[in-house]
């Protein structure tokens, strides 16, 4: 008889737990997706969060018509350190390679142009990354929203993260579904431009992977191919040219050409002057190329950098 009470008090705790967790998962706030996009590369939803199975007021200006140009601008600068393979110091990586823009900034701007004001975008942009002996899988994911001061909030869970197989990838990716929001430490943390900032703790730490951007500071495209000239050549970019009193008539008036003999053709000083100034622009024409296959600069602005080189060939 003993032992009967005993097992009905063991079956009597554990059904209390039972329900008692189910009560406590109810309660437990969560966040509930709403499928966009969902293919191989890239996948976006809208999500927003609920609680006693009723949605949690956010207040996110949404829906946000935001500028493709900007957001590709923005997210093409943005870099991270990257730990190293084995040994040695991190390396400073763009988060996102050409490819994966093309894919992703149409699809955010599109879902911050549908998501309510309780409703952020998650997004998980995958890609092939550079590996110890073989290029690996690798997966980028977050959030973003923007707030009551219009300002772009992106939040990442993680950066690159590096998938060894189709196995794995299916069993980590409950990762990527982590609140980045409330990431406070990372072995991976967001390097931005001057005009980004970290959002920041009570305590007035930076959050690593959380960042927010005025979107009305995002650089014009003029000024990043601007930055960009500058970085190829390694010297400022030099301000237009002025033309000389009296000569703004006369074509070509101002632009030095190589020292030529009197019959026209160039010197022997002019010529090794005009091979040096070739190779320069060689030089400068792999870097750039160099940059784009990286991703820190995308095909607009590879095209124009690269058609200036040329023209001074």
């Amino acid at each position: 008889m003993a032992e009967g009470n005993g097992f009905m008090k063991y079956f009597s705790i554990m059904i209390t737990l039972f329900f008692g967790l189910g009560l406590f998962a109810g309660c437990a706030p969560r966040w509930v997706r709403t499928p966009l996009v969902d293919e191989r590369d890239i996948t976006v939803s809208l999500e927003h969060k609920i609680t006693d199975d009723q949605a949690v007021g956010q207040q996110y200006s949404h829906p946000f018509v935001i500028d493709e140009q900007d957001l590709r601008t923005l997210l093409s600068q943005l870099e991270y350190m990257a730990e190293p393979m084995i040994y040695g110091k991190p390396e400073q990586k763009p988060v996102f390679q050409a490819i994966e823009l093309d894919r992703l900034v149409p699809a955010l701007a599109d879902a911050l142009g549908k998501a309510d004001v309780n409703q952020r975008v998650r997004f998980v942009s995958y890609n092939r990354g550079g590996g110890l002996l073989f290029k690996k899988r690798r997966r980028t994911s977050g959030v973003a929203f923007i707030r009551p001061d219009n300002r772009l909030n992106l939040a990442f869970a993680d950066l690159n993260f590096e998938i060894l197989t189709n196995e794995m990838e299916n069993i980590s990716r409950g990762d990527e579904y982590q609140d980045p929001l409330r990431i406070k430490s990372s072995f991976t943390p967001i390097v931005a431009p001057d005009y980004i900032e970290h959002v920041r703790t009570e305590k007035g730490k930076p959050y690593p992977t959380w960042i927010v951007v005025d979107l009305d500071g995002i650089p014009a495209p003029s000024a990043t191919a601007a930055a960009t000239a500058e970085a190829v050549s390694g010297k400022p970019a030099a301000p237009p040219a002025q033309p000389v009193p009296g000569s703004e008539s006369q074509p070509g008036a101002g632009v030095e050409s190589p020292p030529t003999t009197e019959a026209g053709a160039p010197t022997a000083q002019g010529a090794d002057d005009w091979e040096t100034h070739k190779q320069e622009n060689m030089k400068k024409l792999e870097y750039l190329k160099e940059l784009y296959d990286s991703g820190l600069i995308d095909d607009g602005e590879y095209k124009a950098q690269k058609e200036k080189l040329l023209d001074q060939l």
